[in-house]
C-alpha cells in the first residue's frame, strides 16, 4: 500500500511538473515582441526602424520627460542613418519616465552616435541610472569609436508602476540618440543558476542587471537587428580565435533547425546563429587530434559574468556513437556536452549557462574539445553570450523639472523606412 502511495505521489508531483513546465514553454512560445517603448530621442518624428516604430519625444503618449526643450539643426543630415539624424542633450539631471512597467525581464538599449551639431556630442561625460543601479559610469563617446556605440542592459523589475531612467551629466552635457525599453520572453534569463565549479550553490544573475559584453555569432557573419527577433546585433568570432589553425567554419543548408520543447527558441538566437558553427579542425595527418578550440575574450578584471553558450549539432554523424564534447572556461572548469542527450534528436539548439567570476588577467577563456578517450575527436560550438553583473548602485537627484534641462539636436526627418 505505501508503495502504491509512494507511485501515485510521484505520478501527481511528474503531471503537476509537466503542467508547470508546459505552462512556462508556452508563455514563452507564445511571446510577441511588444511595441514600446521604442524612442526616437530628440526629434518629433516617427519611423521604422528594424520592422519598429521609434516614436518621436517630443510627442510622448506612453513616457514623460523631465523639462522643456530647444531645438537645433543637425549639420550633416547625411552623415547618419535616421535613427542617428537627432539626438536629446541633457545639460543638467533629467529623466525619461516611463508609464506602464510590468513585471518581469526588459531589454534596455541605449543608441548613441556623436554627429556634428552645435554641441560637441565627443566631449559629453554622463552617467544613465535606473532601478537603483548605475547602468553607465563616467560614460563617454571616444573619438575613434565605431559608430553608432549601442550599450545594452538586461533588467529585472519586480514592481509594476512607473519607472525613470536617469541621466546625470559630469561635465557639460549628456546626450542619446534612441531608446529601446521592451518585455522579453517569459523566463528568458533564469533565476538561479549554478556557479562555476559547483554543484550545491546557486546564483541569481538577475540580481542586479546584466551589462551585455560580446555577442558572438561563432563560425558566421554579421547579424543585424532585423535578422534577429529581440533586435539584437551578432557579429563574427574571429577576432577572438586563440589558434586560427585549431577550427573551420561549418555552415547547415540541408534541414531546418528542429527546435525541441523546453530548449533554446528562436528568441534565444536566431536561426543563423545555428546554423552556423566552428568545428574542430581534425586532419589525417596528426597523430593526435586531442586539442582544444579556445577564444580570448575582454572582460572586467575580477567580476561576475553571465555566460550564456549556444549550441546546435549540425555535424553529420559518421557512426551510431553519439558525439560528446567538453565545454571549459578558464581551462579550470568543464562540463560535458552531449547534443543528442540534451534534445533527442539532430539539428536541435540547446543552451548551456553559466556564472562564472573573470581573474585578474581582462580576458575569459572558452574552449571546447573531446574528452581524450573519445572516438570522435569532434567539438563545435554555435554561440556565446558573456553578460557583466552591474554591481555598481546609485541615487538620483531630487527631481525638479523646473531646473532640468535638455536640448533636441537634429532636423525633423517624417517617417522613412530603414
Amino acid at each position: 500500500m505505501e508503495k502504491f502511495l509512494f507511485h501515485k505521489i510521484s505520478a501527481s508531483l511528474f503531471l503537476l511538473f509537466l503542467f508547470h513546465f508546459s505552462s512556462i514553454f508556452s508563455l514563452a512560445s507564445g511571446y510577441v515582441l511588444p511595441e514600446k517603448y521604442f524612442i526616437n530621442c530628440g526629434s518629433a518624428s516617427s519611423f521604422m526602424f528594424a520592422g519598429q516604430t521609434f516614436i518621436g519625444d517630443e510627442n510622448p503618449s506612453t513616457f514623460t520627460l523631465s523639462s522643456h526643450k530647444i531645438s537645433t539643426i543637425n549639420k550633416d543630415p547625411t552623415s547618419a542613418k535616421d535613427l542617428y539624424q537627432s539626438a536629446r542633450i541633457f545639460k543638467k539631471p533629467s529623466w525619461y519616465e516611463l508609464d506602464e512597467v510590468q513585471n518581469g525581464t526588459y531589454m534596455v538599449r541605449f543608441h548613441f552616435f556623436p554627429f556634428s551639431s552645435e554641441e560637441n556630442l565627443f566631449d559629453a561625460q554622463f552617467n544613465i541610472l535606473a532601478s537603483g543601479f548605475s547602468l553607465l559610469s563616467n560614460f563617454s563617446v571616444k573619438n575613434g569609436s565605431s559608430l553608432p556605440v549601442i550599450k545594452e542592459f538586461f533588467l529585472n523589475i519586480n514592481t509594476s508602476g512607473k519607472l525613470k531612467i536617469h541621466f546625470l551629466p559630469q561635465n557639460s552635457l549628456a546626450f542619446v540618440n534612441a531608446i529601446e525599453f521592451f518585455l522579453t520572453p517569459f523566463k528568458f534569463i533564469p533565476d538561479y543558476i549554478t556557479p562555476e565549479g559547483n554543484a550545491t550553490d546557486y546564483k541569481s544573475p538577475l540580481s542586479s542587471p546584466l551589462r551585455v559584453i560580446h555577442r558572438i555569432n561563432v563560425g558566421g557573419s554579421n547579424i543585424m537587428p532585423n535578422n534577429d527577433t529581440l533586435l539584437r546585433s551578432w557579429i563574427p568570432d574571429d577576432a577572438y580565435l586563440f589558434n586560427k589553425d585549431s577550427a573551420i567554419n561549418k555552415f547547415s543548408t540541408d534541414s531546418p533547425i528542429d527546435y525541441v520543447t523546453g530548449e533554446a527558441t528562436t528568441f534565444d538566437a536566431p536561426d543563423f546563429v545555428y546554423k552556423t558553427a566552428k568545428l574542430m579542425n581534425t586532419s589525417e595527418s596528426r597523430p593526435n587530434n586531442n586539442f582544444n578550440i579556445s577564444w580570448n575574450f575582454d572582460v572586467k578584471k575580477r567580476a561576475t559574468h553571465f555566460v550564456r553558450v549556444h549550441f546546435c549539432d549540425i555535424v553529420p554523424q559518421t557512426s551510431n556513437e553519439r558525439l560528446e564534447f567538453n565545454l571549459s572556461i578558464y581551462g579550470n572548469f568543464g562540463t560535458g556536452i552531449n547534443p543528442f542527450y540534451s534534445t533527442g534528436r539532430n539539428a536541435a539548439p540547446f543552451l548551456v549557462d553559466i556564472v562564472v567570476d573573470s581573474d585578474d588577467s581582462g580576458f575569459m577563456k572558452i574552449s571546447i574539445g573531446p574528452p581524450s578517450d573519445s572516438r570522435h575527436k569532434i567539438s563545435f560550438l554555435n554561440g556565446v553570450e558573456i553578460m557583466e553583473l552591474v554591481k555598481d548602485t546609485g541615487s538620483a537627484p531630487e527631481d525638479d523639472t523646473k531646473k532640468g534641462s535638455f536640448t533636441i539636436i537634429g532636423s525633423c526627418i517624417g517617417g522613412v523606412l530603414v
